[in-house]
């Protein structure tokens, strides 16, 4: 193999959460100081610090580092900011949703994917929102990725949509409901993009979407994340375990089940899975 590949759950997601927890209270407990040392009562800067603090109560679903170093968070529970001192809800009202992904796009806009209220995008403090009156596919988004054309592409529940910035192409699978079911996309190095469903891969080379089969010619069946390495390679997690595609070959190297999928920065890669812990 061309660097290791590592098994095992995927803890420093959860370390991570814990981590950010951690360093919320820290900061806190330091700005609470800064203030009592400025000769402000404690518990006066406590109390302005906590009326600005939110909890996250609900699954968190995907976490995003923008280029100021805010963290946001995707969870069931609304949309979070964490900006190194305070963790803050968003939308309002519309916070109700339950948001599934998180992108900053070239411009450092954010887009939010929930599942019944569309799409939110803005600048971080106003936003609007996007749904099936404007074009969407469908109100239950699940994924959203950027391509090299600046191009914004949607993963719903019932298809997929492609946003130029200026209106919506949605594209739908004739093989019913499983396979519209989109929750993961990636470009691959050539340019194509590809969608991973409930019922497998479908590719986009620019005119027309075409079935992904493994060596065997079968389906790939329930898709749970599509991932690029750093060498272009597309890795393939889900059900039927763990694939990579390098260009003219398909190799398998777990048929557990496969989540969630990222690369250190020393070209581990990480997947989450159901037993345990294998490095190799």
């Amino acid at each position: 193999m061309d660097s290791e590949v590592q098994f095992g759950y995927i803890l420093f997601i959860l370390l991570l959460l814990g981590s950010c927890k951690k360093q919320s209270q820290t900061n806190t407990y330091e700005a609470s100081t800064q203030k009592h040392n400025s000769k402000v009562k404690e518990d006066e800067a406590e109390t302005r610090i906590l009326k600005t603090s939110s909890r996250i109560h609900g699954i968190t679903r995907d976490i995003v580092e923008d280029q100021q170093g805010n963290l946001w968070f995707a969870t069931f529970d609304g949309m979070f900011k964490y900006d190194g001192h305070t963790l803050t809800k968003l939308l309002g009202d519309r916070s109700s949703n339950r948001f599934f992904s998180v992108l900053e796009d070239h411009n450092k806009n954010l887009w939010f994917a929930s599942v019944g209220g569309g799409v939110y995008y803005g600048d971080g403090a106003s936003f609007q929102n996007f749904t099936t009156k404007d074009g969407l596919a469908s109100d239950r988004v699940l994924a959203i990725y950027e391509d090299s054309n600046k191009v914004i592409w949607f993963g719903t529940e019932t298809g997929i949509s492609r946003y130029d910035g200026e209106a919506f192409q949605n594209f739908f699978s004739e093989k019913g409901r499983q396979a519209n079911d989109v929750s993961t996309i990636v470009e691959d190095k050539t340019g194509r993009m590809w969608f991973g469903s409930r019922n497998g891969i479908r590719i986009y080379n620019g005119m027309s979407m075409i079935d992904f089969e493994n060596a065997n010619n079968e389906s790939f069946g329930n898709v749970r994340y599509l991932y690029k390495d750093s060498k272009g390679d597309i890795w393939i997690g889900g059900l039927e375990g763990l694939w990579r595609y390098h260009g003219n070959a398909i190799v398998n190297y777990s048929k557990d089940p496969v989540g969630y999928i990222l690369e250190d920065k020393h070209q581990n890669i990480w997947v989450s899975r159901n037993k345990g812990y294998h490095k190799g």
